[in-house]
């Protein structure tokens, strides 16, 4: 038989289980002390990792928005600086109606500083600090009559300055939407401690230190002057401080988390921070860890019970890790979506600036139109083998050229634009185009030549293709610069399909050979990043560009279905090859008089439609010189009334008609007569081809279109294609 237990063995039992309980006792709360204090800064870092992500992320967008804006106002100045002060006012409107953000006002002043121009009338009546965003563009704070902040971007030109003004509140708007815990907010000041965006008003142009100090004298402002001073060094980071939430009037004292980073500038910056209370992080994790303790105290001392429980805190770790990658994921799509947001930016800048130069293309169409008239009235009078006969020819060639560049200039806002092509002979056009380069071409520049194209020619538009030309030949002279002599050489060859394909260039066999010309200069060069933004629109390398020159160049070489390459080595010169699609020469009948449509002198077949008085006078006395009498209107009252009482054969009718005394566009008048005078040949003239105008055409409602200036010798030639169609 076994010893006996006793009383004593009995004590010593629960003594060594009461031991042993008391030692799980203080290992679980050992280890429920350690979870705690791991799961608690666990969960802290990631809220304050979101909170740093979330201000860095809105630090790049500010300080990308700013720039931009700077971006803008450069652009405004360099178009600004060409332009008289009703256009400009014009220009300044058109900008500020275009854009939906937080750009509220522009002002113009001249050099003294005295206001030429503003959108709104507004009073600044105090200023905080400087800054620059770059070498040209200052930036300063300011705060309006109203108590509001503006943000000034202001950049000079030659005729004075323009200040464009930011609305703070509106910015602040967009990035305040974010909620941060129960109590939080988002603040921006700048290097000095002036808060620029606060939620309330009652802190905006307030000194986060001595201005709260003289607002609230007993308050303890040690640790908040702390955290201020790490970030007035520009620094990165979050801190845990006391401060009070000032917008209680019972001023509670209460710790807080910051997270905060810079809006670098030039020679400066911004600080944005985010704010939330302690408590509202504190809280929902001790709350969750109690819940946690009362399930293990009911769950007893049951050690799987505690592995479960050490289980869960561990998947909770992980679930936390999970969660700061996913911010980190989600930062990755915030930056993705400001690149896109660029992109749209970079395209409605495109936009104004097409809606700048369609806005003034009708005034230069108007001013064309009587000098291409009377010099081909001159010309109609004059010897062909007369020197005032070529005078009057150069100054028709220059008034075409200057038409196609409107055309061109407006061709990167608009489509439906239609170029008209015709067969070029190669080496008569780049003779010609050699001889116009000589003449701009630098003392320190040599020009030569190699061209043999073999007859060989091409169809296109020559003003577009000459200023393609004289736009690389200019590149050329600037790269070589004038501090030493250089040499630019043009050469012209026909080549053959397959060596375009020896190159990459991806054509589509129609063509079998290529008229290839080159530019060739020994100036300095360029890299291999230069080399692939050249073609980009507002990308350049010269201080005084536009960026423009090249994309534009490009785009008319495309448009005549050919290609162009570059090679460059830096401080060896470049290489700019143009492909243009060979062509063979068609015949060719131009018409050079009214009697070759069938006109007879005196005759009544043409009513023409203006209400430019000049453009009516200048067509009816072209018409007159080769025999052809117009009768001409300047409403579309007075047309239809013409078109009642006399049998006319073409109208002539301009589209965009002063709508002063109820005239509509000459489409809509079109589409009013076309039935009932259905044998009349309807031409419409236009600023601009529209897509309504395309539509009209191929609808039937109208005959033919042309683009203004016009001159008869291409009104008869229009008259003639169309009678020939119709047939």
């Amino acid at each position: 038989m076994g010893k006996k237990k006793t009383g004593n063995d009995y004590r010593l039992q629960l003594a060594g289980l009461t031991g042993i309980g008391i030692i799980l006792l203080c290992i679980l709360g050992f280890m429920g002390g350690e979870t705690w204090i791991q799961y608690r800064e666990a969960l802290i870092n990631a809220q304050k990792a979101q909170m740093l992500l979330t201000v860095e992320t809105l630090s790049r967008d500010m300080s990308d928005a700013l720039e931009d804006k700077a971006a803008d106002l450069a652009a405004l100045s360099r178009i600004v600086d060409k332009l008289d002060i009703t256009v400009r006012a014009r220009l300044y409107t058109d900008f500020l109606d275009t854009r939906s953000d937080y750009v509220d006002n522009l002002i113009e002043t001249d050099p003294e500083g005295s206001r030429v121009w503003s959108y709104t009338e507004e009073e600044f009546t105090e200023s905080y600090s400087t800054y620059h965003i770059d070498a040209e563009t200052r930036f300063e704070e300011v705060m309006n009559s109203q108590g509001e902040i503006r943000l000034l971007l202001t950049r000079e030109f030659s005729g004075g300055s323009i200040c464009m003004v930011l609305d703070a509140a509106t910015y602040f708007e967009r990035i305040s939407g974010v909620t941060i815990g129960t109590n939080g907010y988002f603040l921006v000041k700048d290097q000095d401690g002036i808060i620029l965006m606060y939620p309330t008003e009652n802190q905006l142009g307030l000194d986060v230190i001595e201005g709260r100090k003289e607002l609230f004298p007993e308050a303890d402002l040690t640790s908040l002057e702390e955290m201020l001073k790490d970030q007035e060094a520009g620094n990165t980071d979050t801190a845990e401080y006391y401060s009070y939430w000032w917008s209680d009037p019972a001023l509670p004292r209460v710790r807080k988390i910051a997270a905060y980073a810079p809006v670098r500038l030039m020679d400066g910056f911004l600080i944005i921070s985010a704010v939330m209370d302690y408590s509202d992080i504190y809280d929902p994790i001790l709350g969750g860890f109690r819940g946690i303790i009362g399930i293990m105290s009911l769950a007893g001392l049951i050690i799987p019970t505690v592995l479960v429980i050490w289980l869960l805190l561990l998947r909770q770790s992980r679930r936390d890790q999970e969660e700061i990658h996913y911010l980190r994921d989600l930062n990755k799509v915030l930056e993705e979506t400001q690149r896109t947001e660029e992109a749209l930016e970079q395209k409605q800048r495109l936009q104004i600036m097409g809606a700048v130069t369609g806005g003034i293309a009708h005034e230069f169409n108007n001013l064309l139109t009587p000098i291409m008239g009377y010099a081909d009235m001159l010309m109609l009078e004059l010897p062909e083998d007369s020197e005032a006969y070529d005078n009057a020819r150069e100054i028709f060639s220059a008034s075409e050229k200057a038409r196609d560049i409107i055309r061109q200039i407006s061709q990167m806002s608009r489509k439906n634009m239609e170029t008209t092509y015709h067969y070029i002979d190669g080496q008569e056009f780049l003779t010609r185009c050699l001889k116009m380069i000589r003449s701009m071409t630098p003392a320190n520049v040599q020009i030569e030549e190699d061209i043999s194209l073999g007859g060989a020619g091409f169809l296109g538009n020559k003003t577009q293709m000459s200023q393609v030309m004289l736009n690389l030949t200019l590149n050329a002279f600037q790269a070589i610069g004038r501090e030493s002599g250089g040499i630019v050489r043009v050469e012209g060859r026909q080549v053959s399909r397959e060596n375009l394909q020896r190159r990459g260039l991806d054509t589509n066999g129609i063509w079998e050979n290529y008229i290839r010309i080159r530019v060739i200069d020994n100036g300095c060069g360029m890299d291999k990043m230069t080399m692939e933004q050249i073609f980009t629109p507002f990308f350049t390398t010269r201080e005084n560009g536009t960026g423009f020159g090249l994309a534009i160049a490009e785009s008319m070489i495309t448009s005549h279905r050919g290609y162009i390459t570059v090679d460059s080595t830096p401080g060896r010169g470049s290489v700019f090859t143009v492909y243009l699609p060979a062509a063979k020469k068609a015949d060719e009948e131009r018409l050079h008089s009214a009697a070759a449509w069938g006109y007879e002198e005196g005759s009544h077949k043409i009513l023409v439609v203006d209400d430019n008085v000049k453009i009516l006078q200048e067509l009816a006395g072209e018409f007159g010189k080769i025999g052809v009498n117009v009768k001409t209107c300047v409403n579309t009252a007075e047309a239809e009334e013409q078109l009642s009482r006399h049998l006319y054969q073409v109208l002539l009718i301009d589209n965009e008609l002063s709508r002063a005394g109820g005239d509509n566009t000459g489409i809509d008048f079109a589409m009013s007569i076309r039935e009932k005078y259905n044998g009349l040949l309807i031409i419409v003239m236009a600023d601009k081809i529209r897509k309504e105008i395309v539509e009209a055409r191929q609808e039937g409602i109208i005959n033919a279109y042309l683009e203004k200036p016009v001159s008869v010798q291409e009104l008869l030639e229009t008259m003639q294609n169309t009678s020939s169609d119709l047939i």
